[in-house]
């Protein structure tokens, strides 16, 4: 439109564009849309799950500031009306003076604050309404020209390609926020390793499990990880083996020197990361120190290797029991004593046997 100042439209946009922070976005856009709209007051309302929440607000004479948490529309100082129904409309109202206007005159929020020029203008993104702007001035009827009307709409468009684009970073921060919280905070140690063994990155309880004080410390120390954790070389070769054949390795248990060069069992799940190319880019994985775990398992082993000696030994002796009856003679029901402990000693089951030694009474 003739009179545009077209200097003034691209350092708006530009200013608009280049900023991806979401708090600052909503800021900038209040106090552009004051300034450059002539208004006393703005808002900027924004739909939030089903919802629309005023997000920001300013004033001429204080400036603009962004609400957290944000504020439902209904509860904010605004004529509901107009803005359900531009809510529903997806149109442009533009109001000469908003008192004098039968569609909207008896809306409260008008009523009280006596208001004149009223403009209301939808911020739509891929024809979908993801907010709106709402201005206002209650000392100029007719504030809003059509030259202004013109100059909010052509930026509207921006303004909503910024917003998606601020919320998408700010998503991508505050989940790299929480994943990183996770990351130093695990209890298991997490890795990640380039092709070549080089450690990429760890976290604190990588670098604990192996006795180091810091995580920096360990990447500086270990060239590698087959040459600097590895006890058995070949647990690292077959590690890879595993992990080329199932594109994952699952419970992989393998023996790593600590700082000190005493050593640690862990349990690895690991799998490869690979570039848009499909090249390799490095392995990621969680570690899980299981020493304890296989000093139990150990000691469970030669506790049963004993009691399977042991029992040998018994069935031994059991065999020579007739050495014993030669000297006290052969009782029958110690016969059937003796073929009892017989059956019995071919299993695990605890026997107790009480009676009178040799007699078989009272068995």
């Amino acid at each position: 439109m003739k009179g545009l100042n077209l200097t003034t439209m691209v350092r708006v946009s530009q200013a608009i564009s280049s900023e991806i922070d979401f708090d600052k976005l909503l800021s900038m856009l209040v106090t552009i849309m004051i300034e450059n709209a002539g208004a006393q007051s703005a808002c900027l309302i924004l739909e939030s799950d089903g919802k629309l929440l005023v997000e920001a607000q300013g004033t001429a004479e204080l400036g603009s500031s962004v609400l957290r948490p944000p504020i439902p529309f209904e509860k904010a100082a605004l004529p509901d009306t107009i803005i359900e129904y531009v809510r529903k409309s997806h149109e442009v109202i533009v109001l000469n003076d908003a008192c004098q206007d039968v569609r909207f005159s008896n809306d409260a929020h008008i009523q009280a604050q006596q208001s004149k020029s009223v403009l209301c203008v939808p911020i739509l993104h891929k024809a979908k309404m993801i907010g709106l702007s709402y201005l206002e001035n209650s000392l100029v009827v007719g504030a809003f020209t059509p030259l202004k009307l013109e100059m909010l709409k052509i930026i509207s468009a921006q303004i909503a390609i910024s917003i998606e684009n601020a919320r998408l970073f700010d998503q991508i921060k505050k989940g790299e926020k929480k994943y990183r919280s996770i990351f130093e905070n695990a209890v298991e140690g997490i890795f990640q390793v380039s092709n070549e063994g080089k450690i990429i990155s760890i976290n604190p309880s990588f670098a604990r499990t192996l006795g180091y004080e810091s995580r920096e410390e360990m990447i500086k120390k270990i060239e590698t990880v087959q040459s600097g954790l590895y006890v058995e070389p070949s647990q690292r070769q077959e590690f890879s083996r595993l992990l080329k054949e199932n594109n994952a390795v699952n419970g992989f248990e393998v023996e790593f020197y600590r700082k000190d060069r005493s050593r640690v069992w862990v349990s690895m799940h690991a799998r490869p990361v690979y570039s848009t190319t499909g090249k390799l880019k490095y392995v990621e994985g969680i570690i899980t120190d299981i020493t304890e775990q296989r000093q139990a398992r150990e000691a469970l082993r030669e506790s049963e290797k004993h009691l399977r000696h042991e029992n040998i030994l018994l069935r031994s002796n059991i065999k020579d029991r007739y050495k014993f009856s030669n000297i006290i003679g052969k009782s029958p029901a110690m016969q059937a004593v003796y073929e009892l402990i017989i059956n019995a000693s071919t299993t695990d089951a605890n026997v107790v046997v009480y009676g009178e030694s040799g007699t078989g009474k009272e068995l």
